[in-house]
């Protein structure tokens, strides 16, 4: 697949470079960046020349002092007429960063913001069940009326109102 090989290479080249960290903060903030409707136009339209696409890249790059290994990447993704798997790079390449790094992405998804504290004793238990460093994500989704879901790679708990509610749902039809 074209997004996991440019991803991979991301990765690769951070790691020879000594970079890998700094790439990470950069592509934090161009996902950020990237999310936004206009920058995601501006990158993905076929309206807009390759050059263009290239000089808005660059602003980017000088705006948020990115790595010139990320400046470099992000405008071969461009040159190549890549930009439609720029979403797919992105994750990629931060499910890569995770894995070489030895980190557990966790998603909290819960009906209102979780305390501060409940968080950080999460987080230790989470890391010294997995073995590994646990890096969290909160979204608030108020459909799920209390309670909280928690997602790792490859398992989820579920401890949320709408969870149980559709649970006894279940049991009712049968």
């Amino acid at each position: 697949m074209i997004a996991e090989k440019y991803a991979r290479a991301l990765v690769i080249a951070g790691k020879e470079t000594q970079e890998l960290d700094k790439i990470y903060q950069d592509m934090k903030i161009f996902q950020e960046l990237f999310s936004s409707e206009s920058v995601k136009f501006v990158i993905s339209s076929p309206s807009y020349s390759r050059q263009r696409k290239l000089d808005f890249i660059s602003s980017i790059v000088r705006d948020k002092n990115f790595s010139p290994i990320t400046e470099n990447f992000l405008k071969l993704v461009i040159k190549k007429r890549r930009e439609t798997f720029l979403d797919d790079i992105i994750r990629y390449f931060f499910l890569f960063y995770y894995n070489e790094k030895n980190i557990e992405k966790v998603y909290i998804i819960s009906a209102s913001q979780p305390d501060d504290k409940w968080l950080d004793e999460l987080k230790k238990a989470l890391e010294n069940s997995l073995k590994k460093e646990v890096e969290i994500e909160v979204r608030v989704d108020e459909s799920l009326i209390g309670g909280f879901e928690i997602m790792g790679n490859g398992w989820r708990v579920s401890s949320s109102v709408k969870s149980f509610l559709s649970s006894i749902q279940q049991l009712e039809t049968k």
